[in-house]
């Protein structure tokens, strides 16, 4: 769910405090919750805080720790694809995701989270700006609209910016659900990369690869940059 931050309470790895506390509780309770409070921040890849309204492009984040967080956020979401019945997480963005001191990530708000056999009715809910093409055109959908939201994700990780900033919904879901625009690719981005996110938010579902996949690929990808000294692209 959507929170207000500031941005000036923490700092991220690349000293840019773009990472602050979320001033939304964690789904847990009692001690643990305070607990986890200490710890846990909001992963705000999009820079909200003031420093949202700076007009100086965010320097992009080291690659091999893109890819150690894109990591964990597919483990987690391998994790909820792997239950039986699977279970779709359906609201899977930037602000959906804590980060503890070690830089590790959880994914969390799991309030409109549903088990693949309950989805009779296959409502369209979401953030429109990470919402599938299908999700957004009221269509009957999958597990694959949680690999397309993480595809946005992934696009967020490498640029540091809001997917679709400045639009209004309804404009996002003309764009998306039916001219079939994605967010802008950075012209630098990193090869790989780039492919595995175009995978991700590929307009057939069926072509998306799966968590599973995902989770192979980034850690083939890791091993790559390993033995490369984090200098290939």
């Amino acid at each position: 769910s959507e929170g207000t931050t500031d941005s000036s309470s923490s700092t991220g790895p690349d000293g840019s405090g773009d990472l602050a506390p979320s001033n939304e509780s964690s789904q847990t309770s009692g001690k643990e919750k305070r607990d986890k409070e200490k710890e846990l921040v909001t992963f705000n890849a999009s820079g909200a805080g003031k420093s949202e309204k700076s007009k100086t492009p965010r320097p992009m984040l080291p690659i091999c720790l893109v890819i150690r967080l894109a990591l964990d956020i597919a483990k987690g979401m391998l994790f909820l694809h792997s239950c039986r019945p699977i279970v779709l997480h359906r609201d899977l963005k930037s602000q959906n995701i804590l980060l503890d001191s070690d830089f590790h990530c959880k994914v969390c708000d799991f309030g409109i989270s549903r088990a693949a056999t309950t989805m009779n009715t296959m409502t369209a809910v979401g953030t429109p700006q990470w919402m599938s093409p299908e999700v957004l055109r009221n269509e009957r959908y999958s597990e694959k609209a949680d690999v397309y939201a993480y595809g946005v994700v992934l696009w967020e990780l490498l640029t540091r910016t809001p997917p679709f900033k400045g639009l209004q919904a309804v404009t996002v879901v003309s764009l998306v659900g039916h001219q079939g625009q994605r967010p802008p690719m950075p012209l630098d981005a990193p090869f790989r990369y780039r492919q595995l996110i175009e995978q991700c938010w590929h307009e057939d579902p069926e072509v998306r690869p799966s968590f599973l996949e995902i989770v192979s690929e980034l850690e083939d990808y890791a091993q790559e940059l390993l033995q490369d000294g984090g200098k290939k692209q």
